[in-house]
């Protein structure tokens, strides 16, 4: 009984887990991890990275990160990654320089979605506190 109660908690857990990094109703967040808030912290030049799972076939995907200075000297390389199986990632498109100003803002678009998992890597360098929050549309057309 005890194995069967641990067994049903665990399935759930990981359900739940899985289910926090999608992308519903076309609007959501990357997060770095399953319960992690909305807005993320780059810390130094240690390398961060967001995720969001897009399930079905869609137009546009339009991944939006706003970069904002704490302190230090912002600087930083980002890039979109996708994967069709949520461990081997692939760039998509160019990269983008964080540089050292209080706010900035870019946009990674993919017409059309070509895969299921989707990471934005964040890759520091140099002494840093950048705040970073990453949403995300996707969008289908009408039939």
């Amino acid at each position: 009984m005890k194995k069967a109660i641990l067994l049903l908690l665990l399935v759930a857990t990981t359900f739940t887990n899985a289910q926090s990094f999608r992308i519903l109703n076309g609007t959501g967040n990357f997060k770095s991890t399953v319960n992690h808030a909305v807005t993320d912290t780059i810390t130094n030049a240690v390398t961060k990275y967001q995720y969001a799972i897009i399930d079905g076939y869609n137009d546009i995907v339009v991944v939006q990160p706003t970069f904002t200075k704490v302190s230090g000297t912002a600087a930083a390389t980002v890039k979109l990654q996708g994967s069709v199986n949520g461990t081997s990632y692939n760039d998509i498109g160019s990269s983008y320089t964080v540089t050292d100003v209080a706010t900035q803002s870019t946009s990674f678009i993919v017409t059309p979605s070509n895969y299921k998992y989707y990471r934005l890597s964040i890759v520091p360098t140099g002494t840093q506190s950048v705040k970073v929050v990453t949403p995300v549309i996707v969008r289908t057309r009408p039939k």
